[in-house]
């Protein structure tokens, strides 16, 4: 799978430490998959623990920014960062474990094997919202 082809998911992070790790092991776990973590300066040590990550892997990255200037923008930098460092293959994800890591070569083979260049995945699929724990204003959304 992925043969030659660079890929990168993107983490917008904000005190993130709890779920981060679960996603980090499940990324690792793909050796065809490095992560980016766009840090908007957490208060829970996200940004350390990344950082320990990263020392010597050469598969996870940070990117610390200053100040919590929202998931948009976190995006937009991860894929500049992406672009110039001259990845191929993206991913958006959340850090939180709402967005499930097992779910990537999925996309990668469909991606390769189909010839598509845009995949979305959905929470909402066959009728049903698969996600646990979220208000009715954030399903609504």
């Amino acid at each position: 799978m992925n043969g030659q082809m660079k890929s990168l998911v993107i983490l917008p992070t904000y005190n993130e430490v709890e779920t981060l790790p679960m996603v980090l092991s499940k990324i690792s776990a793909y050796d065809w998959l490095d992560a980016l973590i766009v840090d908007d300066n957490s208060t829970d040590g996200t940004a350390k623990l990344v950082e320990e990550r990263a020392a010597g892997s050469g598969r996870f990255h940070i990117i610390r920014r200053p100040m919590k200037l929202g998931l948009g923008s976190a995006y937009v930098t991860g894929f500049k960062w992406g672009l110039e460092s001259e990845y191929e293959y993206f991913f958006e994800m959340d850090s939180d474990l709402s967005h499930n890591p097992d779910a990537l070569p999925w996309f990668i083979k469909d991606m390769e094997h189909g010839g598509y260049d845009l995949m979305i995945g959905s929470r909402y699929m066959k009728g049903t919202i698969s996600v646990v724990g979220w208000d009715f204003r954030r399903l609504l959304l």
